[in-house]
């Protein structure tokens, strides 16, 4: 069982939490939400503006240990804007959520929290321009551990915003690199850089992939109409595309596998490849 906290609970830190608190294997042990009350935070957490309402029981708990209950698993609240004061060790927490807000241009105190609390790793999932801003400081800081990040990273024109310190020796979990020795990602960045005279990179991959789904799913529905084609999305299995083979999953996604690549000199290498069970 692994035990997470969320420190900050705002739309990141929620859906986060609406994740957790449903898989099997995940304990989430406590949320730091400052100044917000447990049924302010229950409210938040049964309701949401894009992805609806939580399939779920959602409770609350006030006084000297506040807490969420949510489907029957009780999580404590903490109200602290000092984030090295959280007892997160006393409270047995191995990993911890820690927040931004889009467009953030200063990510020191998130990082002297991270350097203060001497964490192992840090798993850094946010925008291209957050990726530059988080790795320049962190390295400024003298952050020397492991990071592992999202995919934007090691596109091209997020690189191109780094010096080499900046990232050496850093990992992405990501869909597509052009640097990749799969056939079929060979073979589309060559017909790309032939056509536009540079390399593609992950949006460029994930379009193309999604029309070539598209396309088969045209071709096996025989028509256009927008209901057969949906229709035939769903039979769609081991469809090669240049962000991975491609297989509809049983919960609505189209999965593919992903790459680990790491960075050396400002270049990402492919590490290894793992297969997503689309099921």
């Amino acid at each position: 069982m692994i035990k997470i906290g969320i420190n900050g609970f705002g739309r990141i830190g929620r859906l986060a939490f609406r994740a957790a608190i449903c898989a099997d294997d995940i304990e989430v042990v406590a949320v730091n939400a400052p100044d917000k009350t447990p049924e302010q935070l229950a409210y938040t957490v049964k309701y949401d503006s894009v992805h609806g309402r939580f399939n779920g029981t959602v409770d609350f708990e006030e006084g000297e240990k506040p807490a969420l209950i949510v489907n029957g698993k009780r999580v404590a609240l903490l109200n602290n804007r000092d984030a090295k004061l959280l007892p997160w060790g006393e409270l047995g927490v191995e990993y911890v959520e820690v927040a931004h807000n889009s467009g953030d241009t200063d990510m020191t105190t998130q990082l002297m929290n991270l350097q203060a609390a001497g964490v192992d790793a840090v798993i850094l999932w946010t925008d291209d321009a957050e990726d530059v801003v988080t790795a320049r400081q962190a390295y400024e800081l003298g952050l020397d551990i492991p990071f592992i990040t999202s995919a934007g990273v090691v596109m091209q024109q997020v690189l191109d915003q780094m010096e080499p310190e900046y990232v050496e020796g850093w990992y992405s979990a990501t869909d597509f690199v052009p640097a990749n020795d799969d056939p079929v990602v060979k073979t589309f960045v060559e017909a790309f850089n032939a056509k536009y005279g540079i390399d593609p990179e992950l949006y460029a991959s994930a379009y193309y992939g999604t029309v070539k789904a598209l396309a088969a799913a045209i071709e096996i529905a025989g028509s256009t109409d927008h209901e057969a084609v949906n229709d035939a999305l769903t039979q769609i299995k081991d469809l090669p595309a240049p962000t991975g083979t491609m297989t509809y999953g049983a919960h609505g996604n189209m999965i593919h596998s992903l790459v680990i690549t790491q960075i050396h000199d400002l270049k990402p290498s492919v590490v290894s490849t793992v297969s997503m069970d689309p099921n």
